[in-house]
């Protein structure tokens, strides 16, 4: 017999691909957004809105350790500390000195080089609950965007082969076809299982038309060579052989 080899189907391909996509995709940009985009965005905001100038380019340094839990820390300590710990502020104006986090900003209100007040502010575009949000989104599509690339490489990967040895499915030994017995449609209309005994066994193997794409022509030859009724036939060819058999 002519040897048939099948992967799987175009519209099996299609949609695993554009599941992987969408939710790698939307995975990415939500970390994208959380960890990139939206602290650029407010410290840009916070230049042009809250300080009235064009941002500096490159952009100021953001630190990410600073929040609204630690600014208390920060009041009646000396500049000097404050720069050994943070480093140099992102901008400076008479007795204020700004320094930038990713959901917003710390303002420094100096007397006699200490801090006098220290005051912590949302980010104008984004807060960091905004940021918090992004970050989930993004790890929690993350494990459910791999399991749809492992999809896709299995769709991608999928071989079924029928030759003269017998059905040989990914991952299972051959078939051989005097270890088949019998051929029925299976839960759906578009699966088909074969029963087999083998090594003493039984066995099922499954052939899902929206998996398999020469799904009908290997069933059809399997049919042909054993003798099962092919549950892909006409009722016109089922007479017509019963009536041959006769």
């Amino acid at each position: 017999m002519e040897p048939i080899h099948s992967g799987t189907t175009r519209e099996r391909l299609v949609r695993a691909a554009l599941g992987a996509v969408l939710v790698c995709g939307y995975s990415a940009w939500s970390l994208w957004d959380g960890y990139i985009a939206y602290p650029r965005e407010n410290v840009e905001a916070v230049f042009q809105s809250e300080l009235g100038i064009q941002p500096p380019d490159p952009l100021p340094v953001i630190n990410p350790e600073l929040t609204s839990l630690s600014v208390a820390a920060y009041e009646g300590a000396s500049l000097e500390s404050i720069e050994v710990r943070l480093g140099a502020p992102a901008h400076r104006s008479r007795d204020q000195i700004y320094y930038l986090a990713p959901g917003g900003y710390v303002s420094l209100e100096l007397r006699s080089s200490r801090v006098r007040v220290a005051a912590w502010h949302d980010g104008p575009s984004h807060s960091s609950t905004d940021l918090m949000w992004q970050k989930g989104i993004g790890f929690a599509l993350a494990p459910i965007g791999c399991l749809l690339l492992i999809n896709l490489c299995r769709a991608v990967t999928l071989r079924v082969t029928l030759t003269d040895a017998g059905l040989k499915l990914r991952g299972k030994p051959i078939v051989p076809f005097d270890a088949m017995k019998g051929i029925k449609p299976g839960k759906n209309s578009e699966t088909v299982v074969l029963e087999y005994r083998r090594d003493g066994r039984d066995g099922v193997a499954q052939l899902d038309g929206y998996v398999v794409k020469e799904q009908a022509s290997i069933v059809t030859a399997i049919c042909r060579r054993t003798g099962f009724t092919d549950p892909f036939a006409t009722s016109e060819q089922v007479d017509a052989k019963a009536g041959d058999a006769s």
